[in-house]
């Protein structure tokens, strides 16, 4: 798999008739089945030694080429080559992927800034007609929402809340009044692609109700941590 292209204006057809210069990363793949039979420390030991070995090979290929990783643990290697070599590397079978850098005499094209998404945990109280405070139940529910930072985020789901506080009758002809409480965690998630999210507010990911605050409490707290 060749990745990286996509940052620059030139496609494949295009690079393998220039065949110009290029710097790449080559990501070797895990050994996990050669380990299996042994203890953690054997497994280290095999590790490292085949990793090393794969870097050797790329090296009979490719003298100038560079390890990446830690000194004694290599996961990879960086080397300079034609565009059509690139065949003859991804024919290695230890080979996982291969990331073009840099291509000679081309810039890459500037990168759009990616929104941010971030997952809030508000908490609701379910307010019943006749029912004592303490029974009350409570609604925990986790959003995922497009915002310029952490407290616009938290904004958002509250005002969107708010606008839903509308009391109605339930089929026992009680008024029941769902209202915001609080939000209790708010955090910064790593999705790097634009995402459609419907509503204003975000995409409902997770929701739960509670009997009562105190069943709730036990969850709020870990969360809060």
């Amino acid at each position: 798999m060749i990745l990286g292209l996509d940052r620059y204006d030139i496609n494949e057809k295009a690079l393998k008739k220039t065949n110009a210069s290029l710097v790449v990363n080559l990501k070797f793949k895990y050994p996990d089945a050669e380990l299996i039979d042994s203890s953690p420390k054997k497994r280290q030991q095999k590790l490292k030694k085949i990793l090393k070995g794969y870097y050797h090979e790329i090296q009979t290929y490719f003298p100038n080429s560079k390890p990446l990783g830690q000194p004694d643990l290599f996961f990879g290697a960086e080397i300079q080559l034609k565009y059509r070599k690139l065949e003859k590397v991804q024919k290695l079978d230890f080979i996982e992927w291969i990331r073009i850098t840099e291509i000679e005499g081309m810039q890459k094209k500037k990168e759009k800034k990616t929104p941010n998404y971030y997952t809030v945990v508000a908490t609701l109280v379910i307010d019943l007609e006749g029912e004592k405070k303490k029974k009350l139940s409570h609604e925990m529910r986790m959003m995922l929402v497009k915002a310029s930072s952490s407290k616009a985020a938290k904004k958002k789901v509250k005002k969107e809340i708010q606008a839903y506080e509308e009391p109605y009758l339930n089929g026992e002809g009680k008024r029941v009044h769902w209202r915001f409480k609080e939000i209790i965690d708010c955090y910064e998630t790593t999705i790097g692609d634009a995402i459609k999210i419907k509503g204003q507010a975000g995409m409902e990911l997770y929701s739960k109700i509670f009997k009562n605050e105190k069943a709730m409490a036990r969850v709020t707290k870990e969360i809060q941590r």
